[in-house]
């Protein structure tokens, strides 16, 4: 691992440089605050006329050397591309005619408009048509392409890249530092840029990092360790045929669901916040290969997306459209701690092991179950560890009746203290006495 000191804009300059952002990286995310600290920070270098200031550092590992140099960024993706897409904001300003502008001055504008681009942005030879040197991830690597290459029109206007460009453009235009000024300013931004050598192990520096503050969701850092350690041709293939359908499966948060898939493979429940390392301890025990690791998510990713929408797939059209109402009923039950045990059973379906007919009786007993433990007013305390476990001690009782559904029944009857059926009389009393009025609006 090497360690330099070094200007943002030396960083950045140098024709045969490539700013690879790798697939695991997320989105880009710099708010409008972050970018404000930025522009204020400029502007006390140049009021104060400050020599340099720390903007922080830049881990990368470098693949190849001489007329052709990429970067594969680990960390300080999030400062490149904001300076880039302020370098982008200066040159349009610098390009927009000024009215009654001096031939001299126009000039001048030009000609560090035209210096912006050649030094930072500029790509010669057979990658032209992709304009810039940094490339992030692909859908903010298409915002940012559309921002240098094409007009207002052709903006994405629901990208965070052309908020913040916008926000850059607007600053720049109440002409409170004047553009040379601004330039200069950006040259006086520090870095300690780091390069990482084939021994350095990226996971356990990313995961350094991680812990000192960058504000990474458990799926995010999931998704790093499963991608990172690949070449970028496998991370990128994985990338687009798995991650995103899981993502698409997940509503792009994958740790709710990663976590419910830790609790089917080890008959616990993690907690949330400990979510990444358990994923990382049981992939690392099982021996699990990265694609069959990336399949089984996918498929488990699919069930999860069931529970989500309330839209089954059954084939039996009478069965489908018991189960997706039962489905819609429990969704306003919201009890995220069946997610595990439904999914088992969705899965069965899918094996072949429980048929289309069988599945929405199986979805009504556990509706029922929970409904009248709400009226009931019993404690949900033993339900997390019930249903976890719930499947694997449907299986071990079964051979005595070959009905899921029945021994799910006899299980569930079974039960005492604060993981009880309540039966009907309980529930009868309790249905005449509950002040139904007080409830929450979506039990009601």
């Amino acid at each position: 691992m090497d360690g330099s000191k070094s200007k943002i804009l030396d960083f950045l300059e140098g024709a045969g440089k490539r700013f690879i952002v790798p697939v695991y990286q997320r989105k880009y995310s710099w708010k409008k605050e972050n970018c404000l600290q930025l522009w204020n920070d400029l502007k006390k270098v140049v009021t104060n006329g400050r020599e340099n200031h720390f903007f922080g550092s830049i881990v990368s590992s470098v693949v190849g050397r001489g007329a052709k140099t990429e970067y594969h960024i680990i960390d300080g993706q999030q400062r490149l591309t904001t300076v880039t897409i302020l370098l982008i904001a200066m040159r349009d300003h610098l390009l927009t005619p000024m009215e009654n502008e001096p031939a001299e001055q126009k000039g001048k504008r030009r000609d560090l408009a035209e210096e912006i681009t050649s030094r930072f942005f500029k790509i010669y030879g057979d990658e032209a048509e992709y304009p810039l040197r940094l490339r992030p991830v692909s859908e903010d690597r298409e915002a940012l392409q559309r921002l240098y290459t094409g007009g207002g029109d052709d903006r994405n206007k629901k990208s965070r890249i052309t908020h913040n460009y916008e926000f850059f453009r607007s600053q720049i235009e109440k002409q409170e530092i004047a553009p040379d000024k601004l330039f200069e300013a950006l040259g006086k931004l520090e870095i300690i840029s780091i390069t990482l050598g084939e021994k350095d192990n990226a996971q356990l520096i990313f995961e350094s990092l991680n812990s000192t503050g960058l504000a990474l969701t458990e799926g995010d850092k999931i998704r790093n360790f499963i991608l990172m350690g690949l070449d970028p041709d496998t991370q990128s293939r994985y990338y687009k045929t798995y991650w995103t359908a899981l993502e698409k499966c997940t509503g792009v948060d994958t740790s709710p669901f990663v976590k419910d898939w830790l609790s089917i493979k080890q008959l616990r429940a993690p907690n949330i916040d400990r979510v990444y390392q358990e994923f990382k301890t049981y992939v690392q025990d099982s021996g699990m290969g990265t694609k069959e690791l990336l399949e089984d998510l996918v498929s488990y990713g699919r069930l999860y997306e069931i529970l989500a929408t309330c839209e089954s797939g059954l084939g039996d059209s009478k069965a489908k459209k018991q189960l997706d109402a039962c489905l819609y009923r429990l969704s306003h039950l919201e009890i995220a701690v069946t997610r595990p045990f439904f999914m088992e059973v969705l899965m069965l379906n899918r094996q072949g092991e429980l048929s289309d007919r069988e599945v929405p009786g199986i979805f009504q007993i556990i509706e029922c179950y929970l409904f009248r433990r709400n009226i009931c007013s019993v404690p949900t305390n033993a339900l997390n560890k019930i249903f976890v476990l719930l499947n694997k001690d449907v299986q071990r009782v079964k051979g005595i009746t070959d009905s899921y559904k029945d021994v799910l029944v006899y299980l569930l009857t079974s039960k005492q203290g604060s993981g009880r059926f309540p039966g009907d009389e309980e529930f009868a009393t309790a249905m005449s006495e509950k002040e139904v009025y007080l409830m929450r609006g979506k039990y009601k």
